[in-house]
């Protein structure tokens, strides 16, 4: 299990290496639906339940679409569903990958370990804020470091109050 505490790669990477954080709603259509969607299956809850989410209502968005277990004592992670799209941006279906073997296809294993990283720290802040997480970061694979990765993560809950798993649409723009 990779230790999210570690610290930074010791070799310099030509780019920022920091995730921005968005205090709102970004001005994002696509970004937009999904979490106007994710609200209106909140009901009465402040999160909604895995349950009450469909795929077919956000039928667009799919390709773009992640999700994750979480178990946030154990700093863990497994991708259960890895939208086309996705699969496309990050070179690999990571279909039932966990963070121990989600990203070891480039051969730069720092630029691995910061997008890991990366990746735990918006996990992490979604499950503890316990409320929708708007974000925009780099990306770190050579070819496409002019562009940001933009999306949102949602939190949601398993029949218990408790966020089990993360809905996450991410776009590269």
């Amino acid at each position: 299990m990779y230790d999210i505490s570690a610290s930074p790669p010791s070799r310099k990477i030509d780019m920022p290496n920091t995730t921005t954080f968005l205090d709102k709603l970004p001005d994002a259509p696509k970004i937009n639906e999904l979490h106007a969607y994710w609200k209106s299956i909140c009901g009465e809850h402040s999160i909604p339940d895995r349950k009450d989410f469909s795929p077919v209502a956000i039928k667009k968005h799919l390709a773009n679409i992640a999700i994750l277990e979480v178990d946030l004592t154990s700093e863990a992670f497994e991708i259960r569903l890895f939208g086309t799209a996705l699969m496309e941006m990050f070179g690999e279906d990571r279909t039932g990958r966990t963070q121990s073997n989600l990203t070891r296809i480039h051969s730069d294993a720092e630029v691995e370990r910061l997008a890991l990283a990366r990746w735990q720290e918006v996990l992490r802040k979604t499950v503890e804020k316990k409320e929708p997480i708007f974000f925009q970061s780099p990306r770190l694979r050579t070819g496409y470091r002019h562009q940001f990765l933009e999306g949102v993560c949602l939190p949601l809950t398993n029949g218990t109050t408790q966020i089990t798993q993360v809905l996450a649409l991410i776009y590269a723009r």
